[in-house]
């Protein structure tokens, strides 16, 4: 989607566009002067294109140290060898979901702050 005025801005920061799988946005703003212009697309650009696979593995780190911690305090203790490995495995698999999702809202969350910025530049020089 390209980015040219504050009726492209205003609809790209709706949120049904924001939660869309596939981004594509590139910012094109006559009215806003070329080093503006610059900051305010490197802003977009990397909202954009985060991916939240940092906070994917921080969620797996976090989320696998509660339950080793869990284990070796004796707060919960599997009936057998293979229910621990299967309850590490979905702990595992859980704590990548919910760090990879938090990591991609937030990036939505400033991507969306981003634009709005570029609106209100917009709106500002018209």
């Amino acid at each position: 989607m390209l980015l040219v005025d504050a009726g492209t801005l205003r609809e790209a920061s709706r949120w049904r566009r924001l939660l869309a799988l596939e981004l594509s946005l590139e910012i094109c703003l006559p009215q806003v002067e070329g080093s503006r212009q610059n900051e305010l697309r490197s802003a977009v650009d990397r909202q954009a294109k985060a991916c939240g696979c940092v906070e994917g593995a921080a969620g797996l780190a976090l989320f696998l140290t509660v339950y080793l911690l869990a284990l070796w305090l004796n707060v919960w203790r599997p009936a057998s060898s293979l229910g621990a490995m299967a309850a590490g495995l979905g702990i595992a698999v859980i704590g990548t979901f919910v760090g990879k999702f938090l990591g991609l809202l937030r990036a939505r969350l400033s991507l969306r702050n981003a634009l709005i910025e570029a609106l209100r530049e917009v709106e500002a020089r018209s």
